[in-house]
């Protein structure tokens, strides 16, 4: 089995059309794992706004991206969501927490009128696993990554934070330390189906 870790950067926008704010994703960020860990491929992207026509300050700050560059560099989030499709191909998805499933999800009904994440077949909660491999596991009170990293004696740049790519090698390196004590697959969930999503999105039992 192979793992993508996906990390992602976003900026709070307010849409006119829809007349409320949108966790408008910039910035895609990727590893690919073998099923030893091993990093076999990388994923990165940057997104031009179609909503937001400024970054907040909070965005610039922790992530030294300007919009200028998105502007430039970047590509539309179909663009890089179809890429970033044909990277995950077959594999597992992880990602730290649940609030970057929670911005796809918002990203994708925003644009489609549709909630579902169409290359999305399974998912693992990486902040969830490493809590439960750590015994420290509190839905209550959800342990950030670098707090992880610190944990776990795994050295990280402050500075290198908050950018996607960097987010998802340190959320491997977390992954690659307690992989011996705790199986991922009980963390694993099938995401091509609506009960996922109502998990996700907390949309109570038809």
């Amino acid at each position: 089995m192979s793992y993508v870790i996906l990390d992602l950067e976003w900026n709070g926008a307010f849409s006119k059309s829809a007349q409320k704010f949108v966790n408008e994703i910039i910035e895609f960020g990727a590893v690919k794992l073998d099923e030893k860990l091993n990093v076999v491929d990388t994923f990165s992207s940057l997104i031009t706004p179609k909503i937001g026509k400024r970054l907040s300050g909070k965005v610039k700050q922790l992530t030294k991206i300007n919009f200028e560059e998105l502007v430039d560099g970047g590509v539309y989030f179909f663009t890089a969501a179809d890429s970033f499709a044909k990277f995950l191909g077959d594999s597992t998805l992880m990602t730290w927490g649940t609030s970057d499933i929670h911005a796809l999800i918002e990203n994708y009904l925003f644009y489609t009128k549709d909630y579902h994440i169409p290359f999305l077949k399974s998912y693992c909660d990486l902040q969830e696993y490493c809590q439960r491999a750590l015994d420290r596991y509190d839905a209550a009170n959800q342990m950030g990554l670098g707090v992880c990293a610190e944990l776990l004696g795994i050295e990280f740049s402050e500075d290198e934070q908050h950018r996607a790519e960097a987010d998802a090698l340190l959320s491997r390196e977390c992954l690659v330390k307690l992989i011996d004590k705790y199986p991922v697959s009980s963390c694993v969930l099938k995401a091509d189906c609506e009960e996922f999503y109502r998990k996700m999105m907390f949309i109570p039992p038809m």
